[in-house]
């Protein structure tokens, strides 16, 4: 299918007004009232009845270690466990170790692979509180180690409607930028696969395609080679889910049916010209990476008064914009473009840029605060932090290489150099939080085509998070 007219009809459907109007169209669920408690879902998928295999509770670096038992509990908890827990009058809620839009967790992760040191060849979930693998049927004993995001959009679309099937890809990327960046240091050869046969890979782990689809696939080994589905067993999302048609209708728009339009995607992807990423061999993080993420929050209030060192936006910005390991940009490139306004960053006067080529551009100089807050649907995050940064996306010129999926692709690089932005402030000792938008006012304000599609405030904390704890023994935040 890949439509991209679909996009085009979601995204205008889906957008933010300062008026509060949004386009009319039919597809809108009407009369829903967002954060309904009586419906709020699970926050993760749970398989009654099946016994978990616990992973290790080792979750530090060594190096030279080969995929097994313990890299694979360090890359799934340092991604996706649970790191911090909060007991909200007898009901538990949970904090996972990347950052989610409201913490509401939509993502769920699954591991395909074949025989590893101490696991046996098979289709799991991982279980992020108990940080275990449940097993939910075998696999050939020679099939590549991969891991298969999926997006619940029940689970997000409570709070953020039909805008929330954007949330699915944010979180991904979020996600993933911790995978990556483990995976880096572990030297592993990892690839991000966003071209495959839907309906084979949503069937594989057992979602319905409508409650719950694959999202993106994540090659451990630098390859992936899928068994066939097979019936696995049903479990638990959520006990009354609602459908938003619309989002049903925009992630089907997208979908790819036979491995000859995988190919043919790939070829349009590697056609696809665009802006070059930023260089491999530039900053890195200089404390252990483990510390790092269990560090890492989102900030609520930022410091106004506090100036951040230069390098705090200069090489934050180029390592998280680096080319990312995948079939969804051409080798070296990137789908988006990023714009920045300045407020309190050593050496740089306030005022609007641009970030190109590992450099900033002066768009126009001054105060920008107020200007910035706005933009962020008015919260105080866009304008009180050193920066704000809006990942945005010339979308016609996606859309027209890559239909439909193109739009997945760029809201989820969005996500992974956001999820990139908070692990380098806060190995700096800054934080940083994800902000939503008014979407025609950001491309107004910095007279550009591109389009945003995710924003990023970075700045000092006036709170720094609690570190997160281990496996199995999250930091318990407060009692109620």
């Amino acid at each position: 299918m890949n439509d991209p007219e679909v996009a085009r009809e979601y995204h205008r459907a889906t957008m933010h007004d300062p008026s509060g109007l949004r386009p009319e169209d039919p597809r809108l669920v009407r009369g829903y009232r967002p954060l309904q408690w009586d419906r709020k879902p699970p926050q993760f998928k749970t398989y009654p009845g099946l016994e978990g295999l616990p992973l290790p509770d080792d979750v530090s670096h060594t190096s030279g270690s080969e995929l097994g038992m313990g890299l694979l509990s360090r890359l799934l908890f340092l991604s996706a466990g649970v790191v911090r827990t909060a007991d909200l009058g007898g009901e538990a809620l949970f904090f996972r170790a990347a950052g989610s839009a409201g913490n509401l967790s939509p993502i769920e992760v699954y591991l395909v692979t074949g025989d590893l040191p101490e696991l046996e060849a098979g289709v799991y979930h991982y279980e992020p509180v108990e940080h275990a693998l449940v097993r939910l049927r075998p696999a050939p004993s020679n099939t590549p180690p991969a891991l298969v995001l999926t997006g619940v959009p029940w689970r997000t679309a409570w709070k953020y409607r039909e805008r929330g099937f954007r949330h699915l890809y944010w979180d991904a990327g979020t996600m993933l930028a911790h995978t990556l960046a483990l995976a880096e240091e572990a030297e592993l050869a990892v690839s991000v696969e966003l071209g495959f046969v839907d309906d084979h890979v949503t069937a594989l782990v057992g979602a319905d395609g409508v409650h719950e689809f694959a999202l993106a696939v994540v090659a451990l080994s630098g390859s992936v080679a899928l068994p066939e589905p097979e019936e696995v067993p049903a479990g638990h999302l959520a006990d009354d889910p609602l459908e938003f048609p619309l989002v049903t209708l925009a992630q089907r728009a997208g979908d790819l049916a036979a491995d000859e339009d995988v190919e043919g995607w790939r070829r349009a992807v590697r056609s696809l010209s665009g802006e070059r990423a930023s260089f491999d061999d530039g900053p890195s993080l200089n404390r252990p990476l483990d510390e790092v993420i269990r560090r890492r929050g989102s900030c609520r209030q930022f410091d106004p008064g506090r100036i951040a060192p230069a390098e705090v936006l200069g090489d934050a910005m180029a390592w998280a914009t680096r080319a990312v390991p995948g079939d969804f940009v051409a080798d070296g490139a990137t789908l988006l473009e990023h714009y920045l306004t300045v407020h309190a960053v050593e050496g740089v006067g306030p005022g609007a840029y641009r970030w190109r080529g590992g450099e900033l551009e002066l768009l126009r100089a001054g105060e920008v605060r107020d200007a910035a807050g706005h933009l962020c649907l008015d919260q105080a995050l866009g304008a009180s932090g050193a920066y704000t940064a809006f990942h945005s996306a010339r979308l016609e010129d996606v859309l027209g290489a890559l239909g439909s999926r193109g739009y997945r692709a760029a809201q989820f690089e969005a996500g992974i150099v956001e999820g990139r932005l908070h692990l380098f402030a806060y190995d700096r000792g800054f934080g940083a939080t994800g902000l939503t938008f008014y979407d025609r006012e950001v491309a107004r304000f910095f007279a550009c085509e591109a389009v945003p599609m995710l924003v990023t405030a970075v700045g000092a904390p006036l709170h720094a998070p609690v570190p997160g704890g281990l496996p199995r023994r999250p930091v318990l935040l407060r009692r109620t």
